[in-house]
């Protein structure tokens, strides 16, 4: 079932047995995104954690058993955890369909700003999820390097709509678009527009794990577009305060002048 992306309100990351149940008791929370690495099992870990006391088919029973439904997002950090998740999520594909719960099937599939390989094939991502998964919603973005990217360029947006071509993917209600804010406003040109203008996929605005906080202005940078468009939303951390902005933006600055640094003695 597909339910919007944009007008959710996120928790991030959300992979330990604390982090899931907070979560699931939090009424401001509609929507829980979660990551997924291969251990002996598929567990709830983000790079470069390598375990986790949350196992996915743990995850998924405490989603799916909950008193209050919360729409799910897979963020899959491992190409070997996709089909075993994929088959326990299509195991309770009645009891979700029963709950109104969403399911996001979502990987880094192309290569983006400051990288030159993706983790995974994103004809084969695409492939195995409408296979074996057809009711979930693919969310589709690019692997990206903070400290060494610059802003989307356009060989990246073309890349990608070449990519929803060639598996028909181009109607509504089918894929999300994810793509790191403060790199989507790097540059001359807003290159992710582009999604908004030229397809009925939606655009999911997100801050990663680890990233220092975004300050206001840069969402509101964004909201003229949200404004003429419903179809996008965030999926990130802000700053509470004008000198934790401040403080943000200087600590992501210092990480790529020492990113950068560290590649160019390498």
């Amino acid at each position: 079932m597909f339910v919007s992306s944009a007008s959710q309100t996120w928790v991030h990351s959300c992979c330990s047995v604390g982090e899931l149940c907070r979560a699931l008791e939090d009424s401001s929370v509609s929507a829980i995104e979660s990551d997924i690495i291969m251990a002996s099992e598929p567990v709830m870990a983000h790079p470069p954690a390598t375990a986790s006391d949350l196992s996915f088919a743990e995850f998924l029973e405490r989603c799916v058993s909950a008193q209050a439904v919360k729409h799910l997002k897979l963020d899959f950090k491992d190409p070997a955890a996709v089909v075993p998740c994929l088959e326990l999520v299509k195991s309770q594909k009645s009891h979700l369909a029963a709950r109104g719960q969403c399911v996001w099937l979502n990987a880094d599939v192309l290569p983006g700003p400051g990288v030159d390989v993706s983790l995974f094939d994103g004809d084969d991502f695409v492939r195995t999820c409408t296979k074996i998964l057809p009711t979930g919603v693919l969310s589709l973005g690019w692997r990206v390097d903070l400290g060494r990217g610059g802003g989307y360029e356009a060989h990246h947006v073309d890349r990608l709509l070449e990519l929803l071509e060639r598996h028909e993917l181009l109607e509504p209600q089918r894929v999300v678009v994810t793509a790191n804010l403060r790199l989507s406003l790097l540059g001359e040109e807003q290159e992710i527009s582009r999604i908004l203008d030229e397809t009925p996929c939606e655009v999911l605005l997100w801050t990663g794990t680890g990233e220092p906080a975004v300050s206001q202005a840069l969402v509101d940078a964004w909201n003229p577009r949200r404004q003429q468009n419903n179809r996008l939303g965030f999926d990130v951390k802000v700053a509470e305060s004008a000198p934790a902005a401040i403080a943000a933006n200087l600590a992501f600055a210092a990480y790529r002048l020492a990113k950068r640094f560290r590649v160019q003695r390498n």
